[in-house]
Formats: structure tokens, sequence, C-alpha cells
């Protein structure tokens, strides 16, 4: 713009330009009144009395309206300001608010208004739960990388050669019915095939042996072992040209470090409960075992106290391409062995079972071993799985190889037509899922009367068992907070025991009584927590078994979905010489002894307080943990129903509901599975 046509002053000329910003605003509000006229929303503010053709008009002037600012300020030489805070970073702001505006709702604060009922308690917690989990996923939406939206990235692999045909036909029922709580899984399925790497995980319980088994495979004791639990976030491995470890920090980015940091971010006595919050490492290292796009990953042991560690490896199960699952051969097969196997199988990822540490058994007692845990987990999953023992110790390692060269080499060469298998199995699991969502949709075409009823019972009933968990983790604070206060009633319990065995015995180990007593006060409130979970479990489950009933759904959850994974913490106390023979006036009656006694082992009580607090944190970090873990779970199923109740439920959705276009795409799904099916686990990882 040539400067002579400038007629104004400076401070004229900033007038006009926030006058011409203060009217773009303007414009803007009548856009947003526009769009909200014509919403459907459940809470409207407008009476919607604007016609298609009208909003077309209006547009079209604010349209004008702009385009005359624009050279309004151009006539006076000034720009507008290019905008420096994202529309993300915007909706990530409004979405925390939204978050603390939610957990606002929980009872204790709405208190504050008046004595709220002990079902309405449970409604809120309901309430609660049940939008906390819709903003979170959409938050989880919102801070993923942009990449395209779901159909674009299916063509995109379709054009790197890709068999993405059932793929790209699920992305588009997804889209044009509006099943949004399916999109989280489909983005996973097309991360995992737009990473290209395969990924083999090892999953186990706590010792298992497989960051020995990993470190065996490489080559060299990179990765961190011991007795007690280590890895505390799956810890990738692949090739590198030079040994280096990167870490992925939640507000910190990424960050280069040297491998002997490794232990550093990975072992939960450096990195209790995952304090560092690393989210993701890849470690590389130039191993001949290592080949590009080949990724093994060290998992959390499942059972350890390391909760936040299990709670990772449970999030990951649904990522990997193949999982080896461990089992000691020193113990029998677990429930915590059959869950991982089961959690594998539901996440459609080929799985073998290694028995580690093959070492300790005889060539019989091994032999028979292999024979039990192929049987049972034929019994659990009616399928055979692969099961191979393994040993990295010296004189056994050739078991070891023998495994890496029959079964995981052939892997390299055939890592293309695995990851098509993967995809295969994956989108067809996911494509039954949404055929269910389609065949609600299809049996409540037309929602009236009893149907209408009984559906708006069950979106509640769904709430309120959200709440019961919200009220269990309630419970459970209140419970553990207790167990140190138990120490006054252990002393005189463990002092009444005492005298009873003086009456019988010359010589009594005082703290070893203490240390008993208060083991089983510790075991007794550990187990109710458990049977309450378990209680609880098992009713989420039957609930959701209902819901699917009554919406005609065939996704409903097994039995063994809602079982308690994670082995419970043990109550530990240091063990002390504590004997002490009777006392002399113990004749004179029990009363004296139980005096004497407790006179005797008041000098451990406060290390029996030290202990109770400890336990008192591990019950509690374990019981958060579970309960999660059952939320996590429930909200798996929960969230798809809610959904489809919405869609069913609302009337601002009915008109979306098209019989014939579902009944269309059913027809498609039909033939998607009549065309292929899942590779078999066996298959797909032994063949």
């Amino acid at each position: 713009m040539n400067e002579n046509h400038i007629t104004l002053n400076p401070s004229q000329r900033q007038h006009l330009l926030i006058t011409c910003k203060h009217i773009d605003k303007l414009l803007g509000d009548i856009e947003e009144t526009l769009n909200a006229a014509a919403s459907k929303s459940v809470f409207p503010n407008y009476v919607g009395d604007i016609t298609p053709l009208q909003r077309k008009t209006i547009e079209d002037y604010i349209a004008r309206l702009r385009g005359q600012l624009l050279q309004v300020s151009a006539g006076q030489a000034l720009a507008p300001e290019k905008p420096r805070i994202s529309a993300s970073h915007s909706i990530h702001v409004g979405l925390t608010f939204v978050e603390i505006a939610i957990a606002e709702l929980a009872p204790r604060y709405m208190r504050g208004y008046g004595p709220v009922s002990e079902q309405g308690a449970t409604d809120l917690y309901g309430v609660v739960a049940e939008l906390q989990s819709a903003a979170k996923e959409l938050h989880r939406y919102i801070l993923q990388p942009r990449s395209g939206d779901l159909r674009e990235r299916v063509e995109k692999l379709a054009n790197q050669g890709w068999d993405v045909e059932a793929l790209h036909t699920l992305a588009e029922i997804i889209e044009r019915h509006g099943l949004t709580e399916f999109r989280p899984t489909i983005g996973m399925l097309l991360n995992r095939v737009e990473d290209t790497a395969l990924e083999i995980a090892i999953f186990g319980r706590v010792s298992t042996g497989k960051s020995s088994l990993l470190n065996h495979v490489i080559g060299t004791d990179l990765l961190p072992v011991g007795v007690t639990p280590i890895t505390a976030v799956p810890t990738r491995i692949g090739y590198g040209s030079k040994p280096m470890i990167r870490v992925w920090q939640e507000g910190r980015g990424v960050s280069e470090h040297s491998v002997q940091e490794l232990a550093s971010f990975v072992d939960e006595r450096l990195n209790p409960e995952n304090q560092k919050r690393v989210g993701r490492i890849l470690v590389l290292y130039p191993s001949e075992r290592l080949r590009e796009g080949i990724i093994f990953v060290d998992t959390p042991g499942i059972g350890s106290l390391a909760t936040s560690g299990a709670a990772e490896t449970l999030a990951y199960l649904p990522r990997c391409d193949a999982g080896i699952v461990l089992v000691d051969a020193g113990s029998t097969l677990t429930p915590d062995d059959l869950k991982i196997v089961g959690a594998l199988s539901q996440a459609s990822t080929a799985t073998t079972v290694l028995i580690s540490k093959a070492d300790l058994l005889s060539a019989q007692d091994l032999e028979q071993q292999m024979a039990y845990v192929k049987r049972q987990l034929h019994t659990e999953f009616s399928t055979a799985l692969p099961v191979r023992p393994v040993s990295v110790i010296p004189n056994h390692a050739a078991l070891l190889e023998q495994w890496f060269a029959e079964e995981l080499a052939p892997l390299y060469d055939r890592k293309q037509r695995l990851l098509q298998e993967s995809l295969t199995r994956k989108t067809l699991a996911l494509a039954g899922s949404v055929r269910s969502a389609l065949e609600v949709s299809f049996s409540y075409a037309r929602i009236e009367g009893e149907d209408r009823v009984r559906l708006e019972e069950i979106d509640l009933e769904l709430r309120r068992n959200a709440g019961g968990l919200q009220e269990l983790q309630s419970e459970l604070r209140r419970m553990t907070e207790e167990i140190p206060h138990l120490a006054s009633f252990i002393v005189n319990r463990a002092a009444e025991s005492i005298a009873d065995l003086w009456h019988t015995q010359h010589k009594v180990d005082c703290t070893e009584v203490l240390r008993g007593t208060a083991a089983k006060a510790a075991a007794e409130i550990a187990s109710d927590v458990r049977t309450k979970l378990l209680k609880l479990g098992e009713l989420l489950r039957q609930e959701l078994s209902k819901t699917a009933d009554v919406l005609r759904s065939t996704d409903m959850p097994r039995p063994e979905d809602f079982q308690i994974l994670a082995e419970m913490p043990a109550f530990h106390m240091n063990r002390q010489d504590g004997f002490a023979k009777r006392p002399i006036l113990g004749r004179l009656g029990r009363w004296f002894r139980v005096h004497s006694a407790r006179h005797r082992i008041q000098a451990h009580e406060s290390g029996l307080k030290l202990a109770l607090e400890s336990f008192s944190r591990l019950l509690y970090a374990w019981g958060l943990d579970a309960s999660t873990d059952l939320e996590r779970r429930f909200d798996s199923f929960a969230n798809r129903y809610r959904a489809q109740l919405e869609r069913l439920l609302l009337d601002r959705k009915q008109s979306t509901i098209n019989p014939a276009q579902v009944s269309s795409d059913l027809d498609v799904l039909a033939r998607m599975f009549a065309a292929d099916s899942p590779t078999t686990n066996t298959e797909a990882i032994a063949s």
C-alpha cells in the first residue's frame, strides 16, 4: 500500500484497527448464533427460525462485510496481526476447565447446597464418572498428533500397497453413522500400521525373567534385572547404529540419554510409580539380532506392587502385533498368566507361551509342566497355543537359541505379511463390534412406548454403576486410612495371645506373636477390600450383560473380564529376637500375664505403626489400581453402550438412524466376515 494513501494519524489508525477487529468479533458472534440456532443442542438458547436459505444469505453478507473490513484496513496500511494461540491449545484449556467443573459435581461439593441422600450421592458419582469418561476421551483426541481424517489415512496406506479395503469400509461406516466410540480403536490400528514396525512384546508376572530373556536375545546386559519389580513402563528395544535411549516424558517432550541411564527411568526403585511421568522409552542398540522394523517390548510385570506399571501393561496389550507370555517353571500356571493370555486373545494378538527358567526342572518334570500348561490353555481358550521351554543359564541356553532360530528369526523375513495379518485380525475384531452397534440401531429403528422406558432405565443404571466405582474408591481410602490406628488393638490382641501361650509354655517369641497378629489383622482388611472389588466387578459384569441384552447386542463382557488381576500386597514387619520367659508371678492369673506381655511388646509398637502405615499405602495403591482397572474395563463396554443409547434416545439423534442404510451396511459387514476370517494365534506366530 502506498503510504501517500494514509490520511489518519497513528492514534486514529489504531482506533480504526481496534474497531474493525471488534466488528469482526461481532460478526463471529452472529455466526455462532446461526450455528447455535441450527444445532441439535439439548439445551438450546435460540428458537430455530432461520431457514437454510436465510442462513446462506446472512453468511454471504457476513463474508462481504469482512471483505470490506480488510479493504478499509488495507486503505490505511493496517495489517491484522497473525494469531498466536492455536485452536487446539485453546480447546485443551477449555476441556481442562470442563473436567474441573465435572469434578465439582461430586457429593462432597454438592453438600454445600444441602444434605445429599445416599441414592443422590450414588447418582452424582455416576454423573461425574460418565461425564469424565467422555471429556477425557475428547481430551485425548485433541492432544493426539494431527495426521488427517480416518479416510485420508486409510487411502494413503492403500496407495502404499497395504490391503486396507476392509479398514476403508469400516472407516466409512464409522463416519457415516457417527460411531465416535470406535474412532479411538480405528485410529490406534492406523497408528500401528503407519509405524511400520512389528512389535513383539514380552509379558509375564514379576520375576519371570522377561528382561533377562531380552538381554540374551540382544546379546548384552542392557536391561536392568532383579527380584523386585523393575520395569515401571513398557520399554521398546530396536536397532540403532549406536547405543542410546530416547525418553518421552509428560510436559518435557523427547530427550536422548546414554543406555547407562536406562535404569533411572524403568527401575521401579529409581522411578517409583512412574513419578518421572515417562510415557514411552525407545532403546536403540547395534545388535545383530535386532533388525530394522522389529521392535521388542519389555513390559512391567503383572501382579507387582508397581501398580502403575501393571496398569501401563494392561493399557499396552491391544497395541502389540505378537505377544510372548513367560510362565515361571518354578510355579504353576496362575490366574495372572491366564489373564494375560486372555487379554491378548481378546485384542486379537498372536500369542505364544514360554516356560521360563526351564533349568529348574528335570527333563521329566519339564515335560509334565508343558503338558499341563497346554491342557490348561486349551481348556480356557479352546485353542492350541505354542508352548516352549527356555532358559538363559549357559548350560541350558540351547533351548532359548532353538526357540529364537525356529520362531523369532523367521518373523524378520515375514514382517510385512505378519503386520498385514495383525491388521486383518484386529480389523475384523473391530468390525464385529461395529456390526453389533449397527444391529442395535436396526433393532431399535423406532423408539417408543415400553422400549423407550426400558432404555431410559438401563441408561440410568449404567450411570449408577459407574457411581458405584467412585464410591468404592472413597470407601477404599477410608478403610486403608484406619489401618495405622489398629496398632493399640493389635498390641492388646497379641498380649492376650502371649498370655495364653505362657499358660502352657515357659518361653514365647513375643515379637513373632505381635507380627503374626498384625499380619492376620492386615490380611482380614485386605481380604475385605478384595471381596468388595470382586463383588463389584461381578455386579458390573452382570449389569453390562443386562444392558447388552436390552440393547440386543452380542458385544458383551465375559466372566473373566472382571476378575482381579494383580496380586495383593503382603504385610511386612521386621523380624526381631523377642523370646521372653513366663513371668515369675504369671501363675497369679491371666490378667497379670496379659499386663506383663503388653509391657514387653509395647517397645515394638512404634515399629508396628510404621509397618502398618507402609501396608496402608501399599493396600490403597493396590486397591486404587485394581478399581481403576475395573473402571477401565467397565468403560470399554459402557462407553459403547452409552453412545448407542444416546443415538437411540435423544430426539435430536433420531433422524441420523436410517434403517435402510443400516441394513445395507450390515450386509457389507456380513460379506466382510464371509470373505475373510481372523488368522488364528497359532498360525500367526508359529507358522
